[in-house]
């Protein structure tokens, strides 16, 4: 249940989907487990985020910034995440062009929540991120590329037992 290298364990399970133009274009943002999953993505253009109470994983907030519009969607964004208090779970996806317009303060909004990369480098590729706010840049579970990107941190979701039962084997 780690997040990265932040320190810091998600007490629910986390998966995010993120594709680019060419990979389905979609965001995906999964808060729970199978008996209870809470839809953490608004599924916009852009990057969406999902913030989530540290102690109890409770989806407290969500959001998305179409970054691929504008540079004041991108200062939104930033807004938003100098807003998240310390220590909160903060959860991205970006659906298609996410990083057209970044801007510095939204990079640096990025790291604040352990982000290790500067999307504007490539900023047609997918991106899928799991950090915590106020830690360290590079710290967070993150996923950036081509295509689709995606994570999982959390329980296992394959809850079947596994066993074999023989009653001859030869290895040769």
């Amino acid at each position: 249940r780690a997040i990265g290298t932040t320190g810091v364990e998600t007490p629910v399970d986390i998966e995010v989907n993120s594709a680019d133009e060419a990979a389905g274009d979609f965001a995906y943002i999964t808060i729970g487990d199978e008996r209870q999953k809470v839809d953490g993505s608004t599924h916009r253009r852009g990057y969406n985020f999902a913030v989530l109470e540290p102690r109890t994983g409770r989806l407290v907030q969500k959001a998305a910034f179409d970054t691929a519009a504008s540079a004041y969607e991108a200062q939104k964004m930033a807004e938003f995440l100098a807003d998240v208090p310390a220590g909160y779970i903060v959860v991205g996806a970006v659906r298609g062009r996410g990083a057209d317009r970044l801007t510095d303060e939204a990079v640096q909004a990025l790291r604040s929540i352990g982000s290790g990369v500067d999307p504007r480098q490539q900023p047609a590729w997918s991106h899928a991120l799991i950090g915590v706010k106020g830690a360290p840049a590079g710290s967070a579970a993150e996923v950036w590329q081509a295509g689709q990107s995606w994570l999982r941190v959390g329980s296992n979701p394959d809850a079947r037992t596994l066993s074999a039962a023989l009653d001859w084997a030869e290895l040769r």
